[in-house]
């Protein structure tokens, strides 16, 4: 004879009082099951989720069917289908639970650094920043996409081939720029937990083109440029030319960064976070002593910073349009697998051009390489003792003379009866004394080389 298995549901009020059936509907509280098997009473919660009478009814009949057949095999493939629905509802419930709002993506998941093999690399603040721009205008594309998506995990494919579709068409990225903000975002979503086959940017496919490096300048348009320019726009270009610092870098540039006694600029790039070490070539010494020196704190180009840190692009056309204000092509025609006309020169052409002369004049690509901060990240110590000399070599084969307030550097005439002291066995120790002689402390050194010769001329006609 089969086991009768029965049950019930009924409400309860926060003291655990039973609420009368026609009080359930106005009454809160949380609602319980109670049934017998086999002589046993059984009774349990039915969760937060139950809310009416209808649905804790309904639960109790799932929880009580596998008891119910009439033969010891139906109750079986009932209890193992009740098993399987309870497994689904519990890998539902912390699905749910671990569903992350796209509001909280970034800071909970922030893109702060890369992974290879088992090396992490901590990525640069500008490089960190870009990274969440690039997540920042992807959410406000999302909400406007009707229906917005609430959470991470309700993100299509669809999304991530509409957005790209979007950045194709907008009329204002290159090719490279589109692939860059697709990876970040996938790098993102990856980030925060959504597999491949879920990345809604798994699919999407990078624009094909291969990169066009800007033209170097010749001598003859650097010549242009740089006598047509004025207030800081001047400074920033001979930072350009003969440092050979980014963009970023140049408008970024402190006083602090650049030491006056050695001669020398120290400065960590923002986009590679290596540390970049150049002498100071004496035309752009000659400029930057222009600014007083109770005015040298902070930044060296202070309202050309504050335009950066508002709207960066907008330095980069203020030098572009300069160019092309002194006959200089910026763009070319559009080349198969770009998406927009190729840009031709701006101030990344300066970076090229110093390379371009180092290279011409005889500096080793070694040379221009370490000096451009191109190897891999050193003390500034080790710097010093080791690169100096190769930076100086890059430094001194640049042109001098580009800006028209700096002059030429005169050389010293030398009378007869010099030029035959020159030639005795104190040659050595003059010749040192020139050969140590720096852009910082030349007019010690000319003192010093011109007493020198005084004294000899004075013993040479006193003999």
């Amino acid at each position: 004879m089969a086991r009768t298995t029965q049950g019930t549901v009924y409400k309860r009020d926060k003291q655990g009082k039973e609420i009368p059936r026609v009080q359930e509907r106005t009454t809160p509280g949380s609602w319980y099951a109670a049934y017998q098997h086999n002589g046993k009473r059984i009774r349990l919660a039915l969760g937060q989720e139950i809310h009416n009478r209808e649905t804790a009814e309904s639960k109790l009949k799932g929880l009580i069917n596998p008891y119910t057949a009439s033969s010891s095999v139906e109750r079986t493939k009932r209890a193992y289908t009740a098993i399987m629905d309870a497994e689904d509802a519990a890998k539902a419930a912390k699905a749910e639970r671990l569903r992350v709002p796209l509001a909280e993506v970034w800071e909970r998941f922030p893109l702060i650094e890369t992974v290879r093999g088992r090396t992490r690399h901590a990525l640069s603040s500008s490089v960190i920043k870009d990274n969440e721009s690039c997540w920042r205008k992807f959410l406000g594309f999302l909400a406007q996409v009707p229906p917005a998506p609430t959470y991470l995990q309700e993100l299509t494919p669809e999304h991530g081939a509409t957005y790209s579709q979007l950045l194709r068409q907008g009329g204002k990225l290159s090719s490279h720029r589109h692939n860059v903000i697709i990876l970040t975002l996938r790098s993102i979503c990856r980030h925060a937990g959504l597999e491949d086959a879920r990345n809604p940017f798994s699919a999407v496919s990078m624009y094909a083109g291969k990169p066009v490096s800007r033209e170097p300048l010749t001598l003859d348009e650097l010549m242009k440029v740089c006598h047509a320019a004025t207030g800081e726009l001047r400074i920033l270009l001979a930072l350009g030319i003969f440092t050979g610092l980014r963009l970023g870098d140049c408008v970024q540039l402190c006083w602090e960064d650049i030491d006056s006694i050695t001669g020398v600029i120290h400065k960590q790039a923002s986009k590679t976070a290596k540390l970049a070490v150049m002498p100071l070539h004496p035309d752009l010494l000659q400029l930057l002593n222009e600014t007083p020196k109770e005015q040298r704190q902070g930044l060296v180009l202070p309202g050309l910073a504050g335009r950066y840190r508002k709207d960066r692009p907008s330095v980069s056309l203020l030098v572009g349009t300069h160019f092309r204000k002194c006959g200089l092509a910026t763009t070319g025609p559009v080349t198969p697998g770009h998406l927009l006309r190729t840009r031709l020169r701006g101030f990344h052409s300066l970076r090229s051009s110093v390379a371009s002369m180092a290279v011409r004049a005889g500096a080793s690509a070694e040379q221009v390489a370490q000096m451009l901060g191109h190897t891999t990240q050193v003390s500034r110590e080790h710097y010093i003792q080791a690169g100096m000399e190769s930076a100086r070599k890059v430094i001194q084969s640049l042109p001098s003379g580009l800006f028209a307030s700096v002059a030429s550097p005169t050389r010293l005439a030398l009378p007869a009866e010099t030029l035959n002291i020159l030639t005795s066995e104190n040659i050595g120790e003059l010749v040192q004394v020139l050969e140590r002689m720096t852009a910082t402390d030349w007019q010690e050194s000319r003192d010093r080389a011109l007493a020198m010769l005084g004294k000899k001329t004075t013993m040479a006609n006193g003999k």
